[in-house]
C-alpha cells in the first residue's frame, strides 16, 4: 500500500475494520449496530405477538429497516430468532459473571449471585420471552435447546420434546 493510500486508509479507519471500503462504510451485513436495530425490533415483536405470529414485514417496521436489509444479516425469522435468543443468553451470562467476578469471598459471591439469578429470572419481561421460546419448542425444537444449552447447534432432544427417552416425553409422544 503507497504511503498516501496508508494515511487515507488510517483516517477512514479502514485498517481497522476490513468490512468497512476506504469510504468509511461497513460491507453489507458488517454493521453491528444494524444487526442490533434489527435484533431489538424483532424482540419486540417477538414478546409482542410471539413467535409464530410475528411476521418479518412487522419486524421490519419495528427495526426501522428494509426487508432486504433484514435478509442481508438473517437468513430468515428462524435464524433471527436464534440471535435474539444467543444474544440475550450472552447479556445473561456477562451479567451473572460480572456479579460473581466482583467478590473474592466466594460465600457473599455465590449469595450475590442467587439474587441476581432469581431476580433475572422472576422479571416479567424474562417471563415473557421464556414463555415466547417454550411456545416454539415443538416446531423448533433443536436449534432452541441448542441455544438455551449454549452449544450454539442442534443437541439431542430433551425431557418432554419428541424424540427424548421413554419417560420424558409428552403423553401424546408416547
Amino acid at each position: 500500500m503507497s504511503e498516501g493510500n496508508e494515511k487515507l486508509a488510517e483516517t477512514t479507519g479502514a485498517l481497522d475494520c476490513p468490512g468497512e471500503a476506504l469510504s468509511g462504510r461497513r460491507a453489507a451485513g458488517e454493521d453491528p449496530a444494524k444487526r442490533e436495530q434489527i435484533i431489538e425490533g424483532a424482540k419486540r415483536v417477538f414478546m409482542s405477538v410471539g413467535f409464530d405470529a410475528a411476521s418479518m414485514n412487522d419486524i421490519t417496521r419495528e427495526a426501522g429497516v428494509s426487508k432486504g436489509t433484514i435478509y442481508v444479516y438473517f437468513q430468515n425469522k428462524e435464524d433471527l430468532f436464534s440471535a435474539m435468543i444467543e444474544r440475550e443468553r450472552a447479556l445473561f451470562l456477562a451479567a451473572v459473571r460480572t456479579v460473581l467476578a466482583a467478590h473474592e469471598d466466594v460465600e457473599t459471591g455465590l449469595y450475590k449471585f442467587g439474587v441476581s439469578f432469581v431476580t433475572h429470572m422472576t422479571d416479567e419481561k424474562v417471563i415473557t420471552a421464556m414463555r415466547t421460546v417454550l411456545g416454539v419448542r415443538r416446531s423448533y425444537a433443536q436449534p432452541v435447546q441448542a441455544l438455551l444449552q449454549g452449544t450454539g447447534k442442534p443437541a439431542h432432544a430433551p425431557p418432554g420434546i419428541p424424540g427424548a427417552p421413554g419417560r420424558y416425553r409428552q403423553p401424546e409422544d408416547r
